[in-house]
């Protein structure tokens, strides 16, 4: 048989523990929620109608174009403004070939409020709250005037958001 003999045996032997190490590092948690907005419109023709012109002269006509709905997320400024495809300097006008009709755009009923035509111009900008629309409509106006050629005179308005 044989006998196994350890010197050290019944010596308890404490060892220092093995010091732990740590490495941290950050990271950064990022959303970006952009600025947006939408436009919609329930109709798309400011209309004028139909005319029977009295000699050379169209009286004065009046048309609107409502229901147009601008969506923009919470707390964003918006411009909003309209501008004439046929313009002349900031005269909206319809056109037939080569002829002209001036006409307006204003943002009230009464037609006393032109529309902005810019984006630095006052008088149409609002801030959206992210679940309401922003309601707009545009009233058109055809001053009386002389005209020389009978047909159909149309204009492409376009109306842009500045956000």
């Amino acid at each position: 048989m044989r006998a196994f003999h350890a010197p050290f045996a019944g010596l308890m032997v404490l060892l220092p523990a093995c010091a732990q190490a740590a490495v941290t590092g950050t990271a950064t948690a990022k959303i970006t929620i952009p600025k947006t907005c939408t436009m919609s419109s329930s109709t798309s023709l400011l209309d004028f109608g139909t005319q029977t012109v009295t000699g050379t002269t169209v009286t004065q006509t009046d048309g609107s174009l409502t229901g147009i709905n601008v969506f923009c997320s919470y707390n964003s400024a918006v411009s909003v403004y309209a501008t004439s495809a046929n313009a002349s300097s900031s005269q909206f006008r319809l056109k037939n070939g080569s002829t002209y009709l001036n006409y307006n755009v204003y943002s009230d009923s009464s037609r006393s409020t032109a529309w902005p035509q810019s984006s630095g111009a006052t008088g149409a900008s609002a801030t959206g709250n992210g679940t309401t629309a922003l309601s707009y409509a545009l009233y058109g106006r055809i001053p009386a005037q002389s005209i020389t050629l009978p047909g159909t005179y149309t204009d492409t308005i376009t109306v842009t958001v500045s956000y």
